[in-house]
């Protein structure tokens, strides 16, 4: 009674510290999805024991998975009309979504969040200032690094011609295009496609140039775009582009460092020329939105001083970097854009 009573003075409840304290939910979720439970279920229900043998699953620890699945509402449970027995199925969400070779497949992100499992596991040693004890699996020595830029060249595909329509590149202003950090450069060639004045180089580390010449070969772009080999946390960027993509990179490293790229950026363009930035965005005081806050957090677990921004920062480095014309994209949420001034002699 007294607990009821100071929860009613206080007007609080525990419900959210239950919801958050605990990795039930989530590891119970990553693990069935790398199980391949899912896409086993894909074409028609089977029982718990039958599932075991097809996934080679110890069947009591199976039926105990299936079960806690049941209650995240992933799967239902129904009594086979031959059989008799209590076969599980597919909810309509894990149909679409969790189903290896599904169109909108998320399965391969999903495994991706669960080998950073253990990255997790040293968030308090790394707020603590100790750092890191286990590699990131984004970072460039990882054997996983292409397999993800691969993947984020399929996310890009989906994603490239509304930001490439949001930065209006149809006139004749846009020329060469420099891509930096830009993997196998889907967005470069997005921006190639608008006009057969336009070309463009991606500068970005020397494993990923597979991707790009694959992006090159199925965009049938030979000789419009070119890959330099390089690392755009340090080294020189070439001069003379139009524009400039700066797509999911500033939350990869410190302020310090982007201050630094954004110097190097505008070096990199002509008077007039724009880089374009592409982030997940904080607000100003950096508590929402919720994903953002979260994803900064995630960033900070994989790198040394890496975090996400608001949309202030950002423009204050390019402010300071001699940039004008400074444009947050409100019909594209994470899109800024700036210029660098024109000076009349």
């Amino acid at each position: 009674m007294a607990n009821e009573s100071t929860q009613g003075q206080r007007g609080a409840s525990p419900d959210i510290i239950y919801r958050l304290a605990y990795y039930y939910d989530t590891k119970t979720f990553l693990t069935s999805v790398s199980l391949g439970i899912y896409t086993a279920l894909s074409a028609h229900p089977l029982s718990s024991q039958d599932l075991a043998r097809r996934l080679s699953l110890h069947p009591e620890a199976c039926e105990v998975l299936l079960n806690a699945l049941v209650a995240l509402e992933l799967l239902y449970t129904q009594i086979d009309s031959h059989s008799g027995d209590l076969v599980f199925a597919n909810t309509p969400v894990a149909d679409t979504y969790l189903v290896e070779g599904r169109p909108e497949y998320m399965g391969e992100w999903l495994r991706v969040d669960d080998q950073s499992w253990e990255v997790w596991g040293d968030l308090e040693h790394v707020t603590r200032g100790y750092g890191r004890r286990k590699q990131s699996i984004y970072a460039p020595t990882s054997a996983e690094s292409i397999k993800l830029a691969y993947m984020y060249d399929q996310e890009a595909q989906a994603l490239s011609p509304k930001v490439i329509d949001e930065l209006d590149i149809t006139d004749e202003s846009t020329k060469r295009v420099l891509d930096i950090g830009g993997g196998g450069g889907r967005y470069a060639a997005e921006a190639v496609k608008r006009g057969q004045h336009i070309s463009a180089v991606v500068f970005d580390r020397p494993p990923v140039r597979a991707v790009f010449d694959n992006v090159v070969k199925q965009s049938n772009l030979a000789g419009r775009m070119s890959f330099i080999s390089g690392d755009f946390h340090t080294d020189v960027l070439p001069r003379n582009f139009s524009l400039a993509l700066v797509f999911d990179v500033l939350h990869l490293q410190g302020p310090t460092k982007n201050r630094d790229l954004l110097w190097r950026v505008r070096g990199s363009l002509e008077p007039g020329g724009r880089v374009a930035i592409k982030e997940v965005l904080l607000n100003d005081n950096h508590t929402s939105p919720r994903r953002a806050a979260l994803f900064s957090v995630n960033m900070m677990a994989h790198f040394p001083d890496a975090r996400c921004f608001s949309a202030k920062e950002i423009a204050s480095w390019l402010a300071e970097a001699g940039f004008d014309e400074i444009r947050v994209h409100d019909t594209f949420p994470g899109l800024m854009t700036a210029r660098v001034p024109i000076v009349n002699s």
